[in-house]
Order: structure tokens, then sequence, then C-alpha cells
């Protein structure tokens, strides 16, 4: 028996949100915010980056969002100015719950969020 055998059939991808998953709008509580290395650097901050060029994060950097949803943790990476200045105007608290909507996308991406 292999040492991964045990966990066959578990579905890590379903433990990340993407971003696409905030355009129906998510009612989360919030676990935790902190900044990490990316695990590839095409996920991290890089010189072209609004959060890079104001020394928020630096190269390689994202932060993760750690919210529970359904007593269900769930995880959002995020490298977003958008996402970030969302979320840093609102200020939330560990255990606030909080709206997330997202509208549009690429460069006419918008986040809107709400404590409820």
């Amino acid at each position: 028996m292999g040492l991964f055998d045990p966990f066959q059939g578990e579905d890590l991808s379903s433990q990340f949100l993407k971003g696409s998953d905030f355009e129906e709008g998510l009612k989360l509580e919030i676990v935790s915010v902190e900044k990490i290395k990316a695990s590839k650097s095409k996920y991290g901050a890089n010189e072209l980056d609004y959060l890079y060029k104001s020394k928020i994060l630096e190269k390689g950097e994202t932060f993760r969002y750690t919210f529970l949803l359904n007593g269900e943790e769930k995880i959002f990476d995020s490298k977003s100015a958008v996402f970030f200045i969302a979320f840093k105007n609102v200020n939330p608290e560990t255990g606030d719950k909080v709206h997330i909507q997202r509208e549009g996308e690429g460069i006419d991406t918008r986040y809107e969020i709400s404590i409820v």
C-alpha cells in the first residue's frame, strides 16, 4: 500500500475558491488573511502588479484569504489589488461574516465586499 492510497478521491482543489466563485455573491466567515509565497511564480506578485509597486507585496508573494463556507474551510489566494483594496476598505475582523460579489472581467473586474 502506497503512502497516498488513503487519500485517493480527496479533491484538494475543492478547498480553493476562484474569482468566478464570487460572481453570484458568497457569504463567508473570515478566518484569516496572510501574506504567503505563491506556490508558482506566475501566481505571485511581480514588477507590473500594483501591490508590488506599492511595496505591499514582495516579488512572488500573494495574499491568502481563508474563510468558512457552510463550516468548511475555503482558501482564496490573490495578488489582486482590486480585491485587496475592497477588503481593506471594509476592514473586517476574524469571525466577521462578509458578502463578496465580483463583477466584470480582466481590467474591468470589481469586487463589492460588505459585512453582513
